[in-house]
């Protein structure tokens, strides 16, 4: 969402707190108030006391493993802290190592939209949208947490109904895997060599 130059102030003074780790609200220019809580910011409106409010929200993070068991009816719970961050349900694909990614909906849609700005006459590009799209499938919790995984998609990441499924958050998403394909993949994760020209700096 855009914001009108005084919210764009607004949000200046929050990017200079960035630092802070607990949800602060504090008075900026203009008398405008902002509630902060991350990085983001969006004006989101205008109360009858004509105090412009800016929510601010905590970048998406998924984090740790957990294995659940799958119904007869190929349904499994997905943690409740993922779900928090996720509302209501996501979007399944294929990833790229036997697995399957479970992307919230505004991320799936930065996907689609990364993906149409690749050259189209490209044939990997053509390839890479069949493969991410021609085997998604939009999937929503019911009461009970669960999702319902097609049959298509358990077949790719060999799941089987009456089974587990391994839960694993990777940051900005979620990966979905078979006990024994993530049990070989925990292994080669092992061997931290792997990472080593990949510069990276912590």
């Amino acid at each position: 969402m855009t914001l009108s130059e005084p919210a764009a102030k607004c949000k200046e003074i929050v990017t200079m707190n960035l630092n802070r780790t607990n949800p602060l609200a504090f008075s900026g220019e203009f008398g405008y108030t902002v509630v902060y809580s991350g990085t983001k910011c969006y004006e989101m409106e205008r109360r009858s006391t004509g105090v412009l409010w800016l929510i601010c929200k905590v970048e998406q993070m998924f984090l740790g493993h957990f294995t659940h068991k799958i119904d007869d009816k190929g349904r499994f719970s997905i943690p409740a802290k993922f779900r928090e961050e996720l509302g209501t349900g996501g979007f399944l694909t294929q990833g790229f190592d036997g697995n399957l990614r479970l992307l919230s909906a505004a991320d799936f849609q930065k996907l689609e939209d990364f993906v149409n700005s690749m050259n189209q006459a490209d044939k990997k590009t053509r390839n890479l949208r069949r493969f991410l799209f021609a085997n998604a499938s939009r999937v929503e919790f019911d009461r009970n947490g669960r999702i319902s995984v097609v049959k298509f998609l358990q077949d790719f990441a060999e799941i089987v109904n009456n089974g587990t499924a391994v839960i694993v958050g990777v940051g900005a998403e979620i990966e979905i895997w078979s006990p024994d394909n993530w049990d070989k993949k925990q292994a080669e994760l092992q061997d931290p060599e792997q990472f080593g020209d990949l510069n990276i700096t912590l």
